[in-house]
């Protein structure tokens, strides 16, 4: 039907305009009051970051967080349903967590935008998002090398001539801190936490899933 599906691509974009344009005010007088800038997601760029329309235009917006009200995630054309569990008291932290949403609409395996979906369930694993070089990004922790014991396992290395010395360098210095899945393990002096961050692009307060099956 393509009149209801002309409508929906319509009604999205009508989302993310309310969405910008609700929030603006209490956003600029919020952000300005307590940290003088203005965060303002930046358009996801066609062909680079994005391959569909809409999300180019959901992208660029100043929605603001907030506890119990969904989050969009935007990927290159598939959109990821979130809800808001926390925000901290400046805004630029926030932990999210992914919907498993239920398709309820009879579209199946389409190209059409029109996917209907009912959101119950969560996935009950916490992801962090912060405010951070003027963008969104998700903030993960992962367990690596500490600096010094990854020089001196780069100097023996180095050093190795046979296979068998490379094997005896692994199991001694690699194979203990692995876990049984083979992650690193956090031992003091040879590995440590370490923050990382990625780009993400988000619309605070919408929920809408979407799955582009021509990929």
């Amino acid at each position: 039907m393509p009149s209801k599906c002309l409508a929906f691509g319509y009604a999205t974009l009508m989302l993310a305009t309310l969405a910008l344009r609700s929030s603006s005010v209490a956003f600029h007088f919020v952000i300005n009051q307590n940290f003088n800038v203005v965060m303002e997601q930046q358009t996801m760029k066609p062909g680079i970051e994005t391959g569909s329309f809409i999300n180019m235009m959901m992208s660029r917006n100043r929605s603001l967080p907030e506890v119990g009200k969904g989050a969009t995630l935007l990927s290159w054309t598939d959109r990821h349903a979130y809800e808001v569990m926390s925000v901290s008291p400046d805004g630029k932290r926030v932990v999210i967590q992914q919907y498993i949403p239920e398709r309820i609409d009879q579209n199946g395996m389409s190209m059409s935008e029109c996917q209907d979906y009912k959101y119950e369930k969560l996935n009950g694993h916490n992801e962090v998002v912060v405010w951070r070089n003027g963008a969104w990004r998700s903030e993960v922790i992962r367990v690596e090398f500490c600096k010094d014991y990854y020089a001196e396992f780069e100097r023996r290395q180095a050093l190795c001539e046979t296979s068998e010395q490379h094997d005896a360098l692994y199991e001694e210095m690699i194979k203990p801190l692995l876990s049984e899945n083979s992650n690193f393990r956090l031992v003091d002096g040879k590995t440590c936490l370490k923050k990382q961050y990625s780009k993400v692009n988000v619309l605070w307060g919408v929920k809408d899933e979407y799955y582009d099956y021509t990929f």
